[in-house]
């Protein structure tokens, strides 16, 4: 009797495919990764300005309501206190306070009644400039009005600028002219239309 054998040819990966196979993979690892990357700090840019316009509205219609000047400031470490310096970057470090300014001296004390106490961020960099002639020091309020005062319960504008830790990616402007209107836009990065 004659057997049949059947040779059965069995299948998968030549070691030439599976090299470049990981081969392209790493070229497609390598082209995603700054992407990726580039996506999430814009991300991270887009939710802390989200979340300070969001704030400074608050603020803002609280002054109405409440018929009070609040005001918002740069925290000063973990204690409920405000930065005396007039320095203009560092909101991230420390977060900020919302708090009514029954007293209207612009430091939150025994007489001030605390509205909001906001946490820090690693996500993004915060500072903000004010019109020249306006005097902050770490903080502005908005009167019963809208309007936003300085430490000398002057008109001011005030605005902050929102950017990523890394370079690369744009930016957001938050501009609050003096009527207490708030507007966002965005800020390309340098050289890039």
């Amino acid at each position: 009797m004659f057997r049949l054998t059947m040779q059965i040819k069995q299948g998968g990966f030549t070691l030439l495919e599976l090299m470049i196979t990981l081969i392209i993979l790493g070229l497609m690892l390598i082209m995603g990764v700054p992407a990726m990357t580039q996506m999430i700090q814009s991300s991270a840019v887009r939710q802390v300005s989200n979340d300070l316009a969001r704030d400074l509205n608050y603020a803002r219609s609280e002054a109405t309501d409440l018929n009070q000047d609040i005001t918002l400031c740069r925290r000063s470490g973990t204690t409920d206190t405000c930065v005396s310096a007039s320095t203009s970057s560092g909101w991230e470090q420390n977060g900020w306070l919302i708090f009514v300014d029954e007293n209207n001296d612009r430091v939150p004390d025994v007489a001030n009644v605390f509205l909001k106490v906001v946490a820090p961020t690693t996500s993004a960099l915060i500072t903000h400039n004010s019109t020249t002639g306006n005097l902050f020091n770490g903080g502005f309020s908005f009167a019963p009005d809208g309007t936003i005062r300085d430490a000398i319960n002057a008109l001011a504008t005030v605005t902050f600028n929102i950017s990523a830790n890394g370079s690369g990616t744009s930016g957001r402007l938050i501009t609050l002219d003096n009527r207490g209107n708030i507007r966002t836009t965005v800020v390309p990065v340098t050289g890039v239309p």
